[in-house]
C-alpha cells in the first residue's frame, strides 16, 4: 500500500477529509531527525496546532517518541489526540498529549485542531488574540492605543527584559520577553489596520536582512580570519544604503537614535570623538560631557559609575530616613 493508499485509509476511519478539514499532513519519518538537531531545530517542525494535523509513518524507529517530544512544545498536556492502532484491523483510541505511548506500534496519529486560546505556542494564535482585543468588540483600552500611546511602555519592557539578563534570572527573562512580544504584535496589529504594514512584513524584513547580512552562513562567503566578519558585515549594510532610500529620523548625525539616554549616547560619540581640553564649558552640560569623558579616559563604564553612586546616594538617604523616625 502507498503513501496515498495509507492517508485515504486513516481518513476513512477517522472521518475527516483532508481537503475539507483543512488538515496538515506530517511524515512521522522525518521527525527523529528534526528532534535530532535541538537546540537548534527550531522552525524545523513548521505545521500550527490551529489546524488538525495528521502525523503518518510512525512505525518507523524513533518516530513516535519524536512526534511526542514535538506535539507537547505545541500543545497543552490535556489536548486528546487520536492513536491510530493496527490490532484487529485498523482502529482509533484518544490519548492526551501528555499521556502518548512511546512504543513504536502507533502507526499514525490525528491530532484535532487547539482552541486559538489556548494554543500559545504559536505565535500565530497570539497575533490572534491581540487582533481579537483591537476588533470593534474586543478591550476598549487596547483598542484606544496608538504607537505614541505605547512609545514609552516598550522602553520600559526593554529595560526589565535587561534587568532579568541582569539578575540571571531565567524564568522572569522569559516572561518580560513575553510582554516585549505582546507590544511588537500590538504595534504591527495598529500599523496593520492603517495599511501601513503587516507583522508578516515584520518577519519578512528582518528575516531577510539577518541572511544578507551573513553570506558566512546562508551563502558562499567564507571566513578565514576574524577581521572577515567585519568586513561582510560592512560590505552587507552598505550594499543595503545603495538599494535603500534613506531611513527620515531614525537616526542622529552621530549615527546613533535620537531617543537614546543621553548618558549612553555620550559615551558612543565620545569614545569615537573624545573631548579636550580646548572644548568650550560654556554651561553645566559641557561640565558633564567633560566628566563622561574623563570616566571614559580611565577605562570605567560611566553608566555603571554613575548607578554605583546613585545606589550609595539612596542607601544613605535611606539610613538617613530610619536615623530620623527611630
Amino acid at each position: 500500500m502507498n503513501g496515498a493508499e495509507q492517508i485515504a485509509r486513516y481518513c476513512d476511519v477517522l472521518a475527516v477529509d483532508l481537503v475539507e478539514d483543512e488538515v496538515q499532513v506530517v511524515n512521522g519519518a522525518r521527525l527523529p531527525a528534526i528532534v535530532a538537531r535541538e537546540p537548534f531545530a527550531s522552525g524545523l517542525f513548521p505545521f500550527t496546532p490551529l489546524r488538525p494535523m495528521l502525523i503518518a509513518n510512525l512505525t518507523d524507529a524513533g518516530a513516535m517518541p519524536a512526534a511526542a517530544t514535538l506535539l507537547a512544545r505545541l500543545y497543552p498536556d490535556g489536548h486528546t489526540v487520536r492513536v491510530l492502532v493496527p490490532p484487529d484491523g485498523l482502529s482509533s483510541v484518544e490519548r492526551a498529549v501528555g499521556s502518548l505511548p512511546a512504543d513504536e506500534g502507533v502507526l499514525a496519529l490525528f491530532v484535532p485542531p487547539a482552541d486559538p486560546l489556548r494554543a500559545g505556542a504559536d505565535p500565530r494564535a497570539f497575533q490572534h488574540i491581540i487582533a481579537r482585543l483591537r476588533d470593534d468588540s474586543g478591550c476598549p483600552w487596547d483598542r484606544k492605543q496608538t504607537h505614541r500611546s505605547l512609545r514609552n511602555s516598550i522602553i520600559d519592557e526593554v529595560y526589565e527584559a535587561v534587568d532579568a539578563i541582569d539578575a540571571g534570572d531565567p524564568v522572569n527573562l522569559a516572561e518580560e520577553l513575553g510582554d516585549l512580544f505582546l507590544l511588537i504584535v500590538m504595534h504591527a496589529q495598529i500599523a496593520t489596520e492603517a495599511t501601513d504594514f503587516t507583522i508578516e512584513d515584520v518577519y519578512r524584513g528582518i528575516s531577510e536582512k539577518i541572511v544578507r547580512r551573513h553570506p558566512h552562513v546562508f551563502g558562499e562567503e567564507t571566513i578565514e580570519a576574524p577581521d572577515d566578519l567585519l568586513r561582510i558585515w560592512n560590505a552587507a549594510k552598505e550594499q543595503e544604503r545603495a538599494d535603500q532610500p534613506a531611513k527620515g529620523g531614525a537616526k542622529a548625525s552621530d549615527g546613533e537614535p535620537h531617543s537614546m539616554p543621553a548618558l549612553t549616547r555620550a559615551v558612543r560619540v565620545l569614545r569615537k570623538h573624545p573631548p579636550d581640553e580646548g572644548d568650550g564649558r560654556d554651561s553645566l552640560g559641557d561640565e558633564l560631557l567633560h566628566v563622561v569623558g574623563r570616566i571614559i579616559d580611565d577605562e570605567r563604564d560611566p553608566d555603571a559609575v554613575l548607578r554605583e553612586a546613585l545606589a550609595r546616594h539612596v542607601q544613605r538617604r535611606g539610613a538617613m530616613s530610619n536615623g530620623s523616625t527611630g
